[in-house]
C-alpha cells in the first residue's frame, strides 16, 4: 500500500511515518524476498567517501565498543552494500560479518547469507543507513522484518539512522531518496517488531524480537 502523502514533495513529520507504518502488513512468509515495490534502489549512496577510504560505517564501532558484539559471535548487515569494510573490521576482533543486500549483491551470495541466519540465528544486525533511504513503508518494514526474522532473542539490533537536513522534507536526486527524518521518527515502525525499543543519538536499539 503506497501511502498518497509521499506522491508529491512534502513533510514526512514523526506522526506521518507512523500513521503509514500503521496502514501497512507484512508478510512473514516472504520477508526475505526482493523489495520488488522500493521504486529508488539507492545504489548510489553505497560509495560515500568513508567506504572508499576503506572505513567501516561507525555504528559498527559503536556497538562493538558497547560490548553488544562479542568474539565468536555472528553479526548480520542488512543493506551493507558492495564494500566490506565492516567485514575486515569485525574479522579482526573475532567477529563474523554476513552481508545481505539485494542491490549490491548477487542473488546466490544473499540467498547463502539468508539460509546462514533466518530463524533466527544471528546474534546481532546492523542497518546502518538503510531505513532512510527507502521510500515506501512496506519495504522499510521488511527490512525490520528481516532483522526480526535473523537475530536470535537474546540479541541486539542497530538502525542506524542518516537523518539529513532533520526537516522531515524527503528529498530525492537522481537515484537517491532521504527522509530526512530523525532517528525517533522511525521508532514506532520497529516496535511492530521488537518489544524493546530505545533511541539513542541517531541509533534506533532494539531488542526482544516479537516471535
Amino acid at each position: 500500500v503506497k501511502s498518497d502523502i509521499l506522491d508529491a514533495p512534502g513533510e514526512v513529520e514523526t506522526d506521518v511515518l507512523q500513521a503509514m507504518s500503521g496502514r501497512v502488513k507484512i508478510n512473514m512468509d516472504a520477508v526475505w524476498t526482493y523489495p520488488a515495490e522500493q521504486e529508488i534502489s539507492g545504489v548510489e549512496t553505497d560509495a560515500t567517501d568513508a567506504a572508499k577510504a576503506g572505513a567501516p560505517n561507525a555504528v559498527f564501532v559503536r556497538a562493538y565498543d558497547a560490548g553488544v558484539m562479542k568474539p565468536g559471535s555472528v553479526n548480520v548487515d542488512i543493506g551493507g552494500g558492495s564494500f566490506e569494510n565492516a567485514t575486515r573490521y569485525l574479522a579482526e576482533r573475532d567477529v563474523t560479518n554476513l552481508v545481505y543486500d539485494p542491490f549490491n549483491r548477487t542473488l546466490t551470495h544473499n540467498n547463502e547469507v539468508v539460509s546462514r541466519v533466518s530463524n533466527p540465528r544471528a546474534d546481532t544486525v546492523i542497518v546502518a543507513d538503510v531505513l532512510n533511504v527507502i521510500r515506501e513503508p512496506e519495504e522499510r518494514l521488511k527490512v525490520i522484518a528481516q532483522a526480526n526474522d535473523a537475530v536470535k532473542d537474546d540479541g541486539v539490533v542497530y538502525f542506524a539512522i542518516y537523518e539529513g537536513s532533520e526537516s522531515g522534507v524527503w528529498e530525492q536526486y537522481a537515484d537517491e531518496w532521504q527522509n530526512n527524518a530523525k532517528a525517533a521518527s522511525y521508532k514506532s515502525e520497529v516496535e511492530q517488531f521488537f518489544d524493546d525499543v530505545e533511541v539513542k543519538g541517531i541509533d534506533v536499539i532494539a531488542r526482544k524480537p516479537r516471535n
